[in-house]
């Protein structure tokens, strides 16, 4: 990535009408830019039931200037969510957006570490 490259990153989740949920979203949000040392524009953005949605948070991407934009589905299961829902908005912000490389990460629940990560947790 070049000196006029931007990353960013899009925590994908749910959303709740419970607001404690997402605030957890935000939270994890929050944690990873505290996490990041390479200045990497780091967003939440929910699909039912929270503010920020997720078209208005790839439109702030975008507004940023981010070029390259990783989106992370912060599900368990690659359910209709996962495997429909997210992928079409995606697709459709891909078009949208020409000038941002987007790129939709795997799910959480996919990530090869998981298992072990909550036997350890446990």
């Amino acid at each position: 990535m070049n000196d006029s490259s931007k990353l960013g990153l899009i925590v994908v989740a749910h959303g709740s009408k419970l607001e404690a949920s997402n605030d957890e979203i935000r939270l994890m949000a929050t944690t990873l830019k505290a996490l990041d040392t390479n200045n990497t524009w780091i967003a939440e953005a929910f699909l039912e039931c929270g503010h920020p949605t997720i078209p208005r948070t790839l439109m702030d991407a975008s507004l940023k200037g981010i070029n390259t934009l990783k989106i992370l589905p912060y599900f368990i299961t690659a359910g209709v969510h996962v495997k429909r829902d997210i992928t079409a908005i995606v697709v459709q912000a891909q078009q949208e957006y020409p000038e941002m490389t987007i790129e939709l990460l795997p799910h959480l629940g996919s990530l090869p570490n998981l298992a072990k990560f909550i036997h350890d947790a446990l």
